[in-house]
C-alpha cells in the first residue's frame, strides 16, 4: 500500500512475465545477457509454463523460431523475453505462440505457454532473461526472489 502512496509519477513498473525466481542478469550462464551487452534487466528461473506480458503496449516481434519475444511499452520501452538458453535451435518445437505480432497486451496478457519438460530432456537450460534493450542509463531497481506471474520485478525511474 504504501508503495503506491510513494511512487513517482514517472517510475515504469515491469512485472513478472511468469511465476519463478527471480535472479540478475549477470547469473544468466550467457556473456550476451549476463555481460549486458542486449541490455539491463533480470532473468527468471520458472515455475509455470506460461509467458505473460510484463507490461501494457504491444508485440514489436515474434522471432520466427519462437524462442523469443520483443514488445514495446505503453512507456517507449523495448523489452525483451528470452526464453532458456541456446533454444534458437529448438526451431519453435515446444512453443506455442498465443498472440500475434502488432497485437496489443496489457499486463498478464498470455503470450506463449512452454513446454519446459522437452527442453530439460534436451538439456536445455530454461531461465528466462527479461532484459530491457533502451535502458539508457535509467536508474532501475531490481526486486529478486520467488514472485508469482504479475509480481512487481523492476522499476524504472525516468
Amino acid at each position: 500500500m504504501f508503495s503506491k502512496l510513494f511512487k513517482k509519477k514517472n517510475d515504469i513498473v515491469i512485472y513478472s512475465p511468469i511465476k519463478g525466481k527471480i535472479v540478475d542478469i549477470s547469473e544468466v550462464p550467457d556473456p550476451v545477457f549476463s555481460d549486458k551487452i542486449m541490455g539491463e534487466g533480470i532473468a527468471v528461473i520458472p515455475e509455470d509454463n506460461i509467458i505473460c506480458s510484463p507490461v501494457n503496449g504491444y508485440v514489436a516481434q515474434i522471432f520466427k523460431t519462437k524462442h523469443a519475444i520483443l514488445l514495446k511499452s505503453s512507456d517507449d520501452l523495448e523489452i525483451i523475453i528470452h526464453i532458456g538458453l541456446e533454444t534458437v535451435n529448438l526451431n519453435g518445437e515446444g512453443f506455442e505462440v498465443l498472440i500475434n505480432e502488432g497485437d496489443e497486451v496489457t499486463t498478464g496478457k498470455k503470450l506463449i505457454k512452454v513446454d519446459f519438460e522437452f527442453m530439460k530432456n534436451k538439456g536445455i537450460n530454461t531461465i528466462i532473461p527479461v532484459v530491457i534493450i533502451n535502458h539508457a542509463d535509467r536508474n532501475i531497481i531490481k526486486y529478486f526472489g520467488d514472485k508469482q506471474t504479475g509480481a512487481e520485478i523492476m522499476k524504472i525511474s525516468q
